[in-house]
């Protein structure tokens, strides 16, 4: 996935709770099998790893439906969902457009700007529409359609590892992938778990930190993926509508959700929409979110009711 991974696991169980098949709290054995699971999604949906089965998927130059796993198709359906209510801003089927500024796996642009009418190909051949998908296979309107999970695989991998833990009778915990996290249960110090949330100003230094139990979190922000093209700072945050890198004042966007995966999404979505179209969407559906604004000032923290109700859920203990 082109980044990095951190789990914190602490054998605080009765061993009535641990599973036949679990590890038994070998962390070896424990770190093997998280390892393993972590392989096992990359062979799945690794933009970055080119016999992946999605990267086999955006290599093929074919309209016929093409048999994926049905973990791939059930986050495609989910980010299809999320492309409808953001009308395209969220878009996981604009690889091409995104591997034209520079960003992704090949980074394969140089430091000119693609041309208008290079970007203007890239979405006619591509888009969330012309990705139809069916209860075992996908199939992509234009041979050139290339999906990238980037948005939402981490989140989901974030949630597969909570599982193998829990599996192996693991009730507290922190898992992290990218700055995407799931916590459950109690901190090392016995209370809840402690997250620092970067600073857009300065990304080495916490703006805040939450104070969480069991919860799914993710953050996307336009500061640290960056490229520079003819004299410009140009983010990784995509507008799927038009192509074009953001260039608003919204910095960054943190999401709790009931999934890691869907609180990794709608972070993205958030940032591609801007502050006034994501806080209208997040208000409607009652989503905790909380948004850093670049102003005059410095950096302006908004968030929804729901972010503070978030963080005050208890941690289960068991």
């Amino acid at each position: 996935m082109g980044t990095t991974w951190h789990v914190v696991a602490i054998a605080r169980v009765d061993a009535s709770d641990v599973k036949p098949n679990a590890v038994r709290l070998n962390k070896p054995a424990l770190q093997t099998a998280v390892e393993q699971e972590l392989v096992r999604i990359n062979a799945l949906m690794s933009t970055w790893q080119a016999d992946s089965a999605l990267s086999l998927f955006n290599a093929i130059e074919s309209t016929e439906p093409q048999r994926l796993a049905p973990e791939i198709i059930h986050l495609l359906r989910v980010a299809q969902t999320i492309s409808e209510q953001t009308n395209g801003a969220y878009d996981v089927t604009r690889g091409n457009v995104f591997s034209l500024w520079g960003f992704g796996a090949d980074n394969a642009a140089g430091h000119m700007a693609p041309a208008a009418s290079t970007i203007e190909q890239a979405l006619a051949t591509s888009g969330f529409r012309q990705l139809q998908i069916h209860a075992d296979t996908v199939s992509k309107a234009s041979p050139s359609l290339s999906v990238d999970l980037s948005s939402i695989a981490k989140g989901y991998a974030v949630d597969q590892v909570g599982t193998v833990l829990e599996e192996a009778g693991i009730f507290d915990y922190l898992v992290e992938i990218g700055g995407e996290i799931r916590t459950r249960g109690r901190a090392l110090s016995g209370g809840r778990w402690r997250i620092g949330v970067e600073s857009p100003s300065d990304a080495s230094k916490p703006e805040r930190g939450i104070v969480v139990g069991d919860a799914h979190m993710a953050s996307s922000g336009d500061y640290r993926n960056v490229n520079e093209i003819e004299g410009r700072r140009i983010s990784h945050i995509m507008d799927g509508r038009t192509g074009q890198p953001v260039t608003h004042n919204l910095a960054a966007v943190t999401v709790l959700h009931e999934s890691t995966a869907l609180a990794d999404a709608w972070a993205t979505a958030f940032l591609v929409l801007g502050f006034e179209a994501a806080w209208e969407i997040a208000s409607r559906d009652a989503l905790a979110a909380s948004f850093a604004l670049r102003g005059a000032d410095g950096v302006e923290i908004r968030s929804t009711p729901q972010w503070l109700f978030g963080q005050e859920k208890r941690p289960q203990h068991h």
